[in-house]
């Protein structure tokens, strides 16, 4: 559906780098049910490099078929 990137420092390559996260928030609509998850990369384990805010469908509404 949708990311929020804010780009916070720089991260060079072959540095260590780890995304840490929580789910900020469950919804359903339409049958669908959705998350967003709230995001933080950090590198070298106490460098924030970006924060990133992602929502998405994570299960898809199930349509029964008429016969």
């Amino acid at each position: 559906m949708s990311s929020e990137v804010r780009h916070l420092g720089l991260w060079r390559v072959g540095e260590p780098l780890s995304t840490r996260g929580r789910v900020a928030a469950l919804w359903e609509k339409n049958g669908h049910e959705y998350v967003e998850l709230d995001l933080l990369m950090v590198a070298e384990e106490t460098r924030p490099v970006a924060h990133v805010r992602h929502r998405c469908i994570y299960q898809v509404a199930t349509t029964e078929l008429s016969v």
